[in-house]
């Protein structure tokens, strides 16, 4: 994985994973490539910035890839995940908040079964 940007003065970082499984963890304004592999993306709504642009993930691949998201709950208490389409791609909003953007034709349907909230400091049990 390349780190080109990382900690830019900015925020907004570009993660290159490469193939492989990887974890990406992204916040406001930055762009994660995964590349192949069964990456997860973790989403820190915690670390968002008021007007900065929401996280961009580039190349989610709906076969292999999920997101987790997670928040703190003595601030955010509505975790209700909804979905926004945009131009050249769909939004991943939390408790009616946008916290992420996918670029891509993705609909609702094909995401939300690879969306995740927990709770920061919580830890995410899969089956």
């Amino acid at each position: 994985m390349t780190r080109a940007g990382l900690d830019q003065p900015d925020g907004a970082d570009k993660l290159y994973a490469g193939e492989g499984n990887d974890v990406l963890h992204i916040a406001t304004d930055d762009v994660a490539l995964g590349g192949g592999g069964e990456d997860e993306i973790n989403v820190h709504i915690s670390q968002f910035v008021s007007g900065k642009p929401v996280p961009l993930i580039a190349d989610f691949e709906l076969t292999e890839d999920k997101i987790v998201t997670t928040h703190d709950p003595a601030v955010m208490s509505n975790t209700t995940n909804t979905y926004t389409s945009v131009e050249n791609g769909l939004l991943v909003n939390v408790g009616g908040v946008s916290v992420l953007k996918l670029e891509g034709s993705h609909t609702e349907a094909q995401v939300s079964s690879r969306v995740s909230i927990v709770e920061e400091n919580s830890t995410l049990v899969t089956t």
